[in-house]
């Protein structure tokens, strides 16, 4: 008698694979919502940086740096007008002194960019050039000295877009602070030696380079 022998089926193999299978599937059906809703909000989120802070062409960054400079001279010289006001040109040398420097940073708070106001012959030993800002004085200097009139520079260098505007001595009243020492009154000029024992900002006559409004744009 011929009895024919009968392999039986694998099925469990095939059933786990079916069922890992399955389970993947599962698995990423519940994991795709989430997904979806990370990639949104990251897309979000760039086109939302995207319009906050557009780049700048060149020509936008040197506009905004001469309205920034601007406002800046007109809030500075009243504040100085009101010291002046309330107290003589010594107060104003006083409110100058912690105005100023509270304004450039406050005017740089979050923004893209740095301003400062430099010079030459600094009254604020913060306030002397870098390499870029010396350049640019001695090209103003040499320019007033062959009768033109300094004007603005804006430059790309590799700390970023350079933008500079030349502050004038314009009357009288810069005089009162930055004429010659002599013709001061005594008070400024003990004011001075006081708060600035290494002060050169004096010594100028009206249409002097006083020095000049600095703009650094970050690349």
């Amino acid at each position: 008698i011929y009895v024919r022998q009968v392999t039986p089926m694998r099925t469990s193999n095939c059933s786990q694979s079916r069922s890992h299978s399955q389970s993947g599937r599962r698995a990423w059906l519940l994991t795709m919502p989430a997904l979806l809703l990370f990639l949104g909000i990251f897309a979000y989120c760039n086109q939302s940086n995207s319009d906050e802070a557009p780049s700048l062409t060149e020509d936008e960054m040197r506009q905004r740096s001469l309205e920034v400079f601007a406002s800046f001279q007109e809030k500075l010289k009243g504040e100085l007008l009101s010291a002046i006001q309330a107290g003589g040109p010594a107060n104003a040398i006083e409110v100058c002194k912690t105005v100023s420097p509270e304004m450039e940073a406050s005017t740089s708070a979050d923004q893209p960019y740095k301003l400062v106001r430099i010079s030459d012959k600094p009254r604020n030993p913060e306030h002397a050039p870098d390499e870029f800002e010396a350049e640019i004085l001695q090209l103003w200097e040499a320019q007033q000295a062959n009768g033109q009139q300094p004007g603005v520079v804006s430059q790309a260098t590799d700390a970023g877009f350079r933008v500079m505007k030349p502050i004038m001595i314009e009357g009288a009243l810069c005089l009162q602070c930055h004429g010659n020492p002599a013709e001061m009154d005594p008070a400024v000029t003990a004011k001075l030696n006081e708060m600035y024992p290494e002060d050169q900002a004096t010594g100028y006559a009206v249409g002097d380079l006083r020095g000049a409004f600095s703009m650094t744009w970050q690349k």
